[in-house]
């Protein structure tokens, strides 16, 4: 006998790599007549394999955590021993602790023998004890091998228990027999009376069809198996005694296979049941909710997610409600990433709600259609205003049980400067059985997570280009389609929104799905037309145009800091990449009287300095206008939001001239500041894309302006001489 108590044998946490477990099994035994030691675990061993840890995880189609419950049952100490209700009881407590983390993990029960007598009747305990509750309502599956659950054939439930006594003891005492007998019927009787097995809780139970020697067949069918009505019950047989019909040393075996394959179909039908089982509140919106059909899976972010709802919170957060924030540019698909994580795991939650985020009057509308459909089980408002409709809602999820998702989309006001700020956190339910999913165009989703969140950026190429054909309609039968499908979706920066909107615009125009090339030139040449598209309901589900969506946050930019804004515009006339601040040439001593040539263009009232430059950047990085590199201590922005940036000045000739020359400055300066110094290449080398973008941006704006300033091609002729002297410029001509 090891230590008696819920012993983890298995946790898919612990594996390479990790997953968070997302289903509970726990093995319980029998008793312990041979009063064997390891008897927890020699019930469900054959020669040095354990198939509950060896090969059931393997088989689970969903990460798992796998426990032995174990406890002293051995009628060498007494009737005491044999007392069943003690040992539910413990069960429950053992269970209790061990699933404080997440009490809503489904959870499934294999037992053996009078095992399942335990486990009855701790599930009719826990009916009848609140504070055991989520352990009935989390049960999905409960697996028999050999447990009499009422009389046989030509046997009475307490003859039959006598028979399993004797498997061990040739001679049991008549006073072990009859508590054991009592026992076994009272809590059969219980367990029928209580008809407390939930809807959704499937059986399966395993019988004996080989004899167990003389005794013969210690629980026969009519004995093991419950009877249950319709599909929920599933009868098998199994070649093999009372005792080793649980026990299996290769997972090929025949008797292995169908057990694991059982179990397998068994717990995936329980967790999928919802589909079909009446549910006391319907989701919202009552229509279908999925991503459109071009979406392109990302499954690394929609796992994130996932892991994050499911991952154990800390012992001093217990009780948290579980947030994860999706957030990223405009067009990048975070809507479409939340809705692909609700249609792959809506069964899983007893309703779902999706609530449109944008601002409070969206949220309240949504509010107003809940509390509509939950009005059977509230208490019903006359005349409801906003506050009294969400008071009601959230004290609804306050108290109801069961298991919920609430996704919050388009929450893109979360800072109080916001002209249109939402106070999302008062529209957050606070139960612990609540998952939430908040999306963002803005970085401080990440700050409403519980973990660390999720931040959506650019497509792989691969998935790019397959969302570009998809969406263009095109078959990729020819050799050089690929090879233009990768020019445009680098074009277009990997960003879902911009590749739905070129893929559509492709489609509808045959000279150019007939002959891709073309479609660069005319993106280069219309880029600002093309943008501004609002697209096809089928195409992104989205309603503004990708322009729009970057204006907006322009917008709440320049309310919160106007010098941000101008900072953007400043930094479309240098390379969109690794944008660090040592350019800038700004001292972190706050003290300094230094002023930088190209820091009028920001306007600013005061002067700027370091730590003005940083918190420019910091606001810039909230709206997902700008990204921070955190390797390189350095900023990209995404080469579409760059190149807007320009266009944003509509061929303005003097705020042109404006920035272009604040930024050659500010990259002469620099030049100027490197030129002696002895740290080797790399601050040269990283220059170069700067310089080069610089120029390019000189050769588009020469045709919107008249450049004659000697010292503005004085800078030009700088770059020239520097791109000599490393060496440079022959190719950069």
């Amino acid at each position: 006998m090891t230590q008696a108590g819920l012993h983890v044998i298995f946790d898919s946490a612990s594996n390479d790599p990790p997953r968070v477990a997302e289903l509970d099994v726990v093995a319980v035994h029998g008793l312990n007549f041979k009063n064997s030691d390891d008897h927890a675990r020699k019930t469900w061993t054959m020669g040095d394999k354990l198939w509950l840890k060896d090969f059931l995880p393997n088989a689970l189609a969903r990460p798992a955590r796998v426990m032995l419950f174990e406890y002293n049952s051995s009628p060498a100490i007494g009737a005491t021993a044999i007392k069943l209700a003690g040992h539910a009881n413990n069960l429950l407590q053992w269970l209790k602790l061990k699933r404080k983390s997440d009490p809503q993990k489904p959870l499934v029960f294999i037992c053996h023998s009078l095992g399942g007598l335990i486990v009855k009747e701790a599930l009719v305990a826990a009916t009848l004890d609140v504070t055991y509750k989520s352990i009935v309502e989390a049960t999905r599956l409960l697996v028999f091998f050999a447990t009499p659950h009422q009389g046989g054939n030509y046997a009475s439930l307490g003859d039959i228990v006598a028979k399993i006594v004797r498997t061990g003891m040739s001679k049991p005492r008549n006073d072990l027999l009859d508590a054991l007998k009592e026992s076994s019927d009272q809590v059969t009787q219980r367990f029928e009376q209580a008809r407390h097995l939930p809807e959704r809780c499937l059986v399966v139970s395993f019988y004996e069809g080989d004899s167990y020697g003389k005794l013969g067949l210690i629980v026969d069918k009519k004995s093991a198996t419950l009877n249950l009505p319709g599909t929920r019950e599933k009868q098998i047989a199994m070649h093999a005694d009372h005792s080793t019909i649980c026990k299996f040393d290769f997972a090929d075996s025949p008797a292995c296979e169908l057990v694991l394959g059982t179990i397998a179909d068994e717990v995936d039908r329980a967790l999928t049941m919802d589909r079909t089982a009446p549910c006391p509140v319907p989701s919202y919106p009552l229509n279908s909710m999925a991503p459109v059909k071009t979406f392109v899976q990302r499954l690394a972010l929609r796992d994130s997610i996932r892991n994050q709802l499911v991952r154990p919170l800390q012992s001093d957060r217990q009780g948290e409600v579980k947030r994860v924030g999706v957030w990223g540019m405009g067009g990048a698909g975070k809507s479409q990433l939340a809705l692909s994580y609700l249609q792959h795991y809506r069964t899983e939650y007893d309703a779902t709600f999706w609530i449109q985020a944008d601002q409070t009057a969206s949220i309240d509308r949504d509010f107003l259609a809940i509390y509509r459909l939950l009005v059977e089980t509230t208490s019903s408002l006359s005349d409801p205003n906003p506050e009294d409709v969400k008071r009601e809602v959230l004290s609804w999820f306050a108290r109801v049980s069961g298991k919920y998702l609430v996704i919050f989309d388009g929450a893109d006001s979360l800072h109080q400067t916001d002209k249109g700020f939402v106070a999302l956190s008062e529209y957050c339910p606070g139960s612990s059985n609540i998952h939430i999913i908040i999306t963002s165009r803005t970085s401080i989703a990440k700050y409403m997570s519980t973990f660390e969140g999720v931040s959506v950026g650019e497509l792989e190429e691969s998935q790019s280009v397959e969302l570009f054909l998809n969406c263009a309609e095109i078959q990729p039968v020819r050799e050089n389609v690929m090879a233009e499908a990768k020019l445009i979706v680098h074009e277009l920066g990997y960003l879902a929104l911009a590749i739905s909107m070129a893929g559509k615009y492709v489609s509808q125009t045959p000279r150019l799905s007939s002959n891709l090339s073309v479609y660069l030139d005319e993106f280069r040449n219309r880029r600002r037309d093309l943008l501004s598209e609002i697209p096809d309901e089928l195409v992104a589900r989205y309603h503004h145009s990708v322009m729009t969506v970057w204006e907006t946050s322009y917008s709440a930019v320049s309310e919160q800091l106007p010098e941000a804004c101008r900072l953007l515009t400043l930094l479309s006339f240098i390379h969109y990449n690794d944008i660090f601040l040592e350019l800038f040439g700004l001292d972190i001593d706050s003290g300094s009287t230094a002023v930088a040539p190209w820091t009028s263009v920001l306007g600013s009232q005061i002067r700027v300095d370091f730590h003005q430059l940083e918190k420019c950047f910091r606001v810039l990085e909230n709206y997902s206008l700008c990204q921070r590199k955190m390797m390189q201590t350095s900023y990209s922005i995404h080469r579409l939001v760059h190149a807007w940036g320009y266009d944003r000045l509509q061929g303005d000739g003097d705020e042109v001239k404006r920035f272009w020359y604040a930024a050659s400055k500010l990259l002469d300066d620099y030049l100027k500041t490197i030129s002696d110094r002895q740290d080797g290449p790399v601050p040269k080398l990283r220059v170069v894309p700067h310089l080069t973008d610089n120029i390019h941006s000189f050769k588009r704006a020469s045709t919107v302006t008249d450049w004659n300033k000697i010292d503005w091609l004085e800078t030009l002729e700088s770059f020239g001489f520097f791109f000599v002297d490393i060496g440079r410029w022959m190719k950069q001509h």
